[in-house]
């Protein structure tokens, strides 16, 4: 299982490695922020779809590949007409993309979130009361970060659930080991109407915290490296 986190700026202007359907999208918004937030979650998703598959990288190869969003609003992914063999999940905040990807067939999700102050009345209105204890009795760097990982972490099992935010987010429930050394801390998401329980990861990038779930085994996501991916080259004769 793999990730990619993409800034903003890497992403190539010009929109020639869209498929058809994805420019139909992109020329039905109005305004730049949608746009530019559309583009950085298909860029990120087209590099690591790519890099997963052995793809082309080149803006025809990328054109063949189609991220399309599903009824329920799920991303589902096309190689040349064709379903791709990989589970994926974006994200997007502020000037970062994220995508995680893998070829097995279970469901994937995952979150990407800025870190800032969240109020009391939100932690009362959408966590469930062993979260809201565990925000409660938080100390030191936790107290401010615990209700944005929480909540980044309930984000990414409602996509594992093809649910989004159409499902109460108290339907979830997020647990966490006890921090220990290493960027990388385990979690589990509880979904007591399913009886299931989604393994999960989380990680500090900078400001942002980023979490990952998953219906089925989830080992450590690893992150590609640039050699890996085409941020490089697809911006060779872009306009600066």
């Amino acid at each position: 299982m793999n990730y990619l986190l993409q800034q903003k700026g890497g992403v190539r202007p010009e929109p020639d490695w869209l498929g058809p359907r994805e420019l139909e999208r992109l020329a039905k918004f109005k305004f730049d922020k949608p746009r530019l937030d559309y583009m950085l979650g298909r860029w990120t998703a087209k590099n690591a779809i790519s890099a997963t598959l052995g793809l082309e990288h080149d803006p025809a190869a990328y054109a063949l590949i189609q991220i399309v969003a599903a009824e329920d609003g799920a991303p589902e992914t096309t190689v040349d007409g064709h379903p791709a063999p990989v589970s994926l999940s974006l994200s997007h905040s502020h000037d970062y993309g994220l995508c995680v990807i893998t070829r097995e067939t279970y469901a994937v999700g995952c979150d990407i979130e800025l870190v800032e102050d969240r109020t009391a009345t939100f932690v009362q209105d959408y966590f469930t009361e062993p979260e809201r204890q565990i925000v409660a009795e938080a100390q030191g760097e936790y107290q401010r970060l615990l209700p944005t990982l929480i909540w980044s972490a309930k984000e990414s099992a409602l996509k594992v659930l093809r649910q989004g935010l159409r499902l109460d987010t108290r339907k979830v429930e997020v647990e966490l080991d006890p921090p220990h050394e290493g960027p990388w801390q385990a979690l589990r998401v509880h979904y007591p109407d399913g009886n299931t329980v989604f393994p999960g990861w989380w990680r500090c990038h900078d400001d942002y915290v980023l979490t990952f779930a998953a219906d089925g085994p989830m080992p450590c996501p690893q992150a590609f490296s640039t050699e890996q991916t085409a941020q490089t080259l697809l911006l060779e004769g872009s306009p600066q």
